[in-house]
């Protein structure tokens, strides 16, 4: 006898209609976070299988991705007219973040009825803290 025929799992549906697959499940039909599994009507009952085509199409992150960060100027306008540092600082922290990563952080205008305008485009920490100190002297 298969050792599939005499595995017997149960598992409880949510209010949304899901299950957590059962480890044993898993583990027998090699099913791991991220894989897709096919259901399908087999002499009226549900089978559950492990899609093996989807294999072929999974999404991988490229780890030499990068983002750019963009810093709405009203944001920071805001936060110093406001006497906000901890959110002045935190926007200029996360810009930071983004050019260490590889990628670029923008301050740009929002407008209403219109696209917004870049009004700078910064890849470097260095510029980032000079354009970071010349905001906060102008309040």
């Amino acid at each position: 006898m298969n050792k599939i025929n005499s595995l017997v799992v149960t598992a409880t549906v949510t209010g949304k209609r899901q299950i957590t697959i059962p480890k044993e499940i898993c583990e027998h039909l090699n099913i791991n976070v991220g894989d897709r599994v096919i259901f399908r009507e087999k002499g009226g009952s549900i089978v559950m299988e492990r899609d093996e085509l989807a294999d072929d199409y999974k999404l991988t992150v490229d780890k030499s991705f990068k983002y750019n960060f963009i810093i709405p100027f009203h944001t920071v306008t805001d936060a110093l007219v406001m006497n906000d540092t901890a959110l002045f600082d935190s926007v200029f922290e996360m810009g930071e973040e983004a050019i260490k990563k590889g990628g670029k952080t923008i301050i740009q205008k929002e407008y209403t009825n219109s696209p917004p305008e870049i009004m700078r485009v910064i890849d470097s920490i260095d510029e980032l803290n000079e354009v970071k100190e010349k905001l906060r002297n102008t309040k």
